[in-house]
């Protein structure tokens, strides 16, 4: 039974040219594979790949990743100018030097166990909150911004800051050190990170344009599992 089905498959037009589509598409990624190396991606395309990561991975300031809890202070608007309702900012004055006074105590080690903290300090009067970010000196130029860079390791806590709208209290999560790697120093990884899709792309080309140049149907299923993704004419 199995030498006919061997026999009727040799002899099906289909499954011919299903063998000699298969057999054309290895030949093709074998010789591809040969010629498609690293050392096909131009310098121009290595230079785009640095500008466009350059402020993620290459050229980026010292950042600091933080929490911090804030108190508004209640300014309210007065013709063209605002006052400050002095009453009101008393109170959240007390409120946030209670809250600095808990967690000095506790010397919390973690975000999650100062945020712990932070979901406590609530007050129907004041607007309260907390928020979790990270950012680099020059985005900001407060009190705020002079008081968290003047913290220097993971778990430090700030006195209480007075950024003229807020009350602060920040918590140091962790330092990210400024990064200055240069094009050369980078060209390993990005020849790492451009390859693989700069090959797909060629073999790509190379398939498409064949297709115009040759007899042979192209049915995905008879592909090779690295040549079925080739993207279509056109993209």
């Amino acid at each position: 039974a199995r030498a006919l089905a061997r026999q009727v498959a040799r002899q099906d037009p289909e499954v011919l040219a299903a063998g000699k589509e298969g057999a054309v598409y290895a030949y093709l990624q074998a010789t591809f594979e040969r010629e498609f190396t690293p050392a096909s991606i131009s310098e121009q395309e290595l230079r785009k790949l640095y500008e466009q990561e350059k402020p993620k991975r290459f050229q980026r300031p010292e950042l600091r990743q933080f929490s911090h809890v804030f108190v508004t202070r209640p300014w309210k608007q007065k013709g063209t100018g605002r006052v400050l309702d002095e009453a009101a900012d008393r109170r959240a004055r007390a409120l946030i030097d209670r809250f600095h006074a808990r967690v000095r105590a506790a010397a919390p080690t973690t975000f999650e166990a100062f945020e712990a903290f932070a979901a406590e300090i609530k007050n129907p009067e004041l607007e309260t909150g907390a928020q979790h970010a990270t950012i680099a000196r020059d985005q900001v130029r407060t009190a705020f911004g002079d008081a968290l860079f003047a913290l220097r390791a993971p778990g430090d806590l700030s006195g209480v800051i007075d950024s003229g709208d807020w009350y602060n209290v920040a918590f140091l999560v962790e330092v990210e050190p400024e990064v200055r790697i240069s094009f050369a120093q980078a060209r390993e990884l990005l020849l790492q990170l451009i390859y693989p899709g700069a090959r797909t792309r060629a073999f790509g080309d190379l398939v498409n344009r064949l297709k115009g140049q040759c007899t042979v149907r192209v049915r995905p299923e008879n592909l090779p599992v690295s040549a079925v993704d080739v993207p279509p004419e056109g993209n």
